[in-house]
């Protein structure tokens, strides 16, 4: 008998435990009294969007009604039809404006690290022409060097000295146009990721957008 009492209290006590937020639905102001039905005092007003946590339900006069707590503690009773699991448009919207704006700041970071990637580009051709220049020179030098018959034995430190400074250039030259090469990928990235934000965001401003509209248009009707 003792283990059947703390199986039904177990089972009573577990939906409360596990209790979910709740909202009160769009463009309302709601009164929660101290019990069910308008001959209980009024404790507060509630408006749309107010955070709230539902507790119990109960009928009384074929009306379903709602025990609630508020941010602040506050218990009390409500309708249950004026309350949803889920945060009103006007909230959505903002959540929405908020993403949005994060967006629009961390594409206008993507744009300037990819001007900072293009300027570093640029230093990087440039450091490469020059190289370009001074190998060709180096080259020019060692064909001269080559074309000469006097002093064999400097002319053969020398070349080999020049051998030394080509082949250094030409690796400097080679890893030049790989880290331009990988620039030049890396950009191509970017921008494709920028597109895609933009892309993404855009499309769900439209359908926040739509359902906002919809949900005015079903309040206009219910008015009527």
């Amino acid at each position: 008998m003792k283990n059947i009492i703390l199986m039904l209290l177990t089972l009573f006590i577990a939906p409360l435990a596990q209790a979910e937020s709740y909202y009160v639905i769009d463009k309302l102001i709601i009164t929660m009294r101290t019990g069910q039905g308008v001959q209980y005092q009024i404790i507060k007003t509630l408006e749309s969007g107010d955070k709230i946590e539902l507790l119990e339900e109960a009928n009384a006069n074929n009306t379903t009604y709602a025990k609630i707590r508020t941010e602040d503690g506050v218990e009390g009773w409500v309708l249950r039809r004026y309350i949803d699991t889920s945060p009103v448009a006007s909230q959505k919207l903002a959540f929405a404006n908020k993403k949005l704006e994060r967006l629009i700041t961390e594409n206008s970071q993507l744009k300037e690290k990819n001007q900072s990637l293009k300027s570093e580009k640029a230093n990087i051709e440039s450091v490469r022409a020059k190289l370009s220049a001074e190998n060709d020179g180096l080259s020019r030098k060692l064909r001269g060097i080559r074309r000469a018959t006097k002093r064999p034995m400097e002319l053969y430190e020398e070349n080999k000295k020049l051998k030394t400074q080509l082949n250094t250039r030409e690796n400097e030259l080679k890893i030049l146009r790989e880290e331009t090469k990988e620039l030049s990928n890396r950009s191509q990235r970017e921008w494709f990721i920028i597109g895609a934000v933009v892309v993404i965001v855009s499309i769900l401003f439209g359908i926040i957008l739509t359902r906002v509209r919809w949900r005015q248009r079903d309040n206009w009707k219910d008015s009527f």
